[in-house]
């Protein structure tokens, strides 16, 4: 029976009930339905949460987030002003979501209402969702040149992830077109069928990039390439460049091919036994993309001759 599945991007105030007439609050960014066939097999939030909630979220256990089911990481999780938990309502639940919600922006808006009554819904409460992950987003350094564009996170899948009876996943190529439609920018897919190819270009020059996915083995990467080859007899230097380019990138690392000169730059994210999610992947791309608009002028005018190794670096970090 075929598979099919479907999300809407939310930007949804809930409250959840947790113990006696007291609520949680989150915001809901996405939800995603999976089909077999005609029939909604399992439904999933991504929820947003203040540190202070998902303190409480710890501290209680709510969403199922039981000690016994946190995975690698839980232990030395240290949480940011901004949590991110992504969540599977109960089985046993779904038939009183999809009766009057067959579509997920139908689900979105009976949320919506349900938190605004207040009535105390079971399609709100706690205890009706499992949590399969919990991240939250890393400060970068102050002298990152691309910190107000990227974001590292760092965080832990719990168990329920593991045993859920059918996984949530689009085809990854599937998420990272929906990415660059939200930016307009047009896509080409490849004659393989592993990548999406567009161009880019910026203030201080254009280049080719490229989504490529490799879903049998759960990995997701972004690749730049500068249009600007380095010469054969500086590529040398330009070994010296790519290495102190790459120093201190918390996210993402320089590339060159010393047979040909080629400059590209790759960001990647590894999510075997998880999922790769609409927001992952939006991060995957613009982090790539900022580092390379940071950097461009800096390789061009080395590859054109007109500054060393050292004076490139100095033009793109200051």
């Amino acid at each position: 029976m075929q598979r099919r599945v479907s999300f809407v991007a939310l930007e949804l105030p809930l409250q959840f009930d947790v113990a006696g007439a007291d609520v949680l609050p989150a915001t809901a960014h996405e939800l995603t339905y999976v089909r077999n066939g005609d029939i909604v097999r399992e439904a999933q939030l991504e929820l947003e949460l203040s540190a202070e909630a998902y303190r409480r979220v710890d501290r209680e256990q709510l969403f199922h987030l039981g000690s016994q089911e946190r995975g690698p990481g839980a232990g030395g999780f240290v949480p940011g002003e901004v949590v991110r938990l992504t969540v599977r309502l109960a089985a046993e639940r779904l038939p009183d979501l999809v009766f009057d919600a067959p579509e997920p922006s139908d689900a979105g808006r009976l949320l919506e209402q349900v938190s605004a009554a207040g009535a105390g819904s079971s399609l709100l409460s706690a205890e009706s969702w499992f949590a399969l992950s919990v991240t939250s987003p890393v400060e970068l350094p102050a002298d990152d040149p691309v910190a107000e564009s990227g974001e590292l996170t760092s965080g832990y899948a719990t168990t329920w992830a593991a045993t859920r009876s059918s996984r949530l996943e689009l085809p990854m190529l599937e998420i990272a077109a929906e990415v660059l439609d939200e930016h307009g920018w047009d896509f080409d897919e490849l004659d393989d069928d592993t990548a999406l190819g567009w161009r880019m270009s910026g203030p201080d020059g254009s280049w080719s990039s490229f989504a490529a996915a490799r879903e049998d083995e759960g990995r997701f990467a972004v690749y730049s390439v500068l249009d600007d080859s380095i010469p054969r007899p500086l590529r040398t230097d330009a070994a010296e460049l790519v290495a102190r380019a790459n120093w201190g990138l918390p996210v993402g690392n320089w590339e060159l091919d010393m047979d040909d000169g080629t400059v590209r730059c790759k960001t990647s994210i590894d999510i075997a036994g998880d999922r790769l999610s609409l927001g992952l992947a939006r991060r995957v791309i613009e982090r790539n993309l900022a580092v390379v608009d940071a950097y461009i002028a800096a390789f061009s005018a080395f590859a054109t001759q007109q500054v060393t190794a050292r004076e490139a670096i100095a033009m793109a970090e200051g």
